[in-house]
């Protein structure tokens, strides 16, 4: 494992940063970008929109239980019977999923917009926490991780592409950075409030992750509604 560690560290100063570095001289200058056709408010603007709320519950929920189903991926497998010599197989087939998911979104945001994709990813990543409530067949952690490859790996480049229709890009790193706060803070809370309520309070892991299915698929059948009461979802790149 020591020896891992090295191989990423050298693999991210060899490889990333001079990428990096490379993708980042080719991008204009913000000042040579032509202007945003949306709007392009202050932070204190973007907290008094009314849908602020609903998109910040739909980009920072489900990434917090994923947090929490990491976090508790071994009690997950042993209460489950799953057998644990089948952890680095279903970790291949999540990084896969992943992959393939992030390759894939792009293009399929371009055509489509963004409310189609990001309901899909919200009931994926309903799905995932729902299975992980299940016990018994070897086949089910590998669906399970493969949701939430798919969930994870597209959310990073629609949530992205969500704020931009919605704010313009000439504040995106302001907006990015209220939404960080909100999902990185929830996310390290996540795994401490299910630790107190299963070792505290000793609520089962599959009914912790059985009501977090719920809520994120509530969450995503009600995502349509905001496309109908938002008009600023229905204007797109194309």
């Amino acid at each position: 494992i020591r020896y891992t560690y090295f191989i990423l560290i050298g693999a991210i100063i060899g490889l990333y940063y001079p990428l990096s570095r490379i993708g980042a001289a080719t991008i204009p200058h913000p000042q040579q970008m032509a202007a945003s056709s949306h709007p392009t408010p202050q932070w204190r603007t973007i907290l008094r929109d009314p849908f602020f709320i609903g998109y910040a519950l739909l980009s920072t929920i489900p990434p917090m239980i994923m947090t929490a189903a990491l976090y508790f991926q071994t009690a997950l497998f042993t209460n489950n019977q799953w057998p644990l010599l089948s952890l680095p197989r279903v970790i291949a087939g999540y990084a896969i999923a992943k992959s393939i998911a992030t390759f894939c979104i792009g293009p399929l945001l371009d055509r489509i917009g963004v409310m189609i994709p990001l309901t899909a990813i919200t009931l994926c990543m309903g799905i995932a926490p729902g299975i992980a409530a299940l016990s018994g067949s070897v086949h089910i952690p590998i669906i399970y991780y493969i949701l939430f490859g798919i969930g994870i790996g597209a959310s990073g480049p629609t949530i992205t592409y969500l704020w931009h229709t919605l704010y313009g890009s000439t504040h995106i790193g302001e907006v990015k950075g209220i939404v960080a706060i909100l999902r990185n803070g929830s996310t390290a809370l996540t795994p401490v409030l299910f630790s107190l309520l299963y070792t505290t309070y000793t609520i089962p892991l599959s009914t912790l992750f059985a009501v977090s299915s719920i809520v994120i698929l509530i969450l995503g059948m009600a995502s349509p509604l905001l496309y109908l009461w938002d008009k600023r979802l229905r204007i797109t790149n194309r």
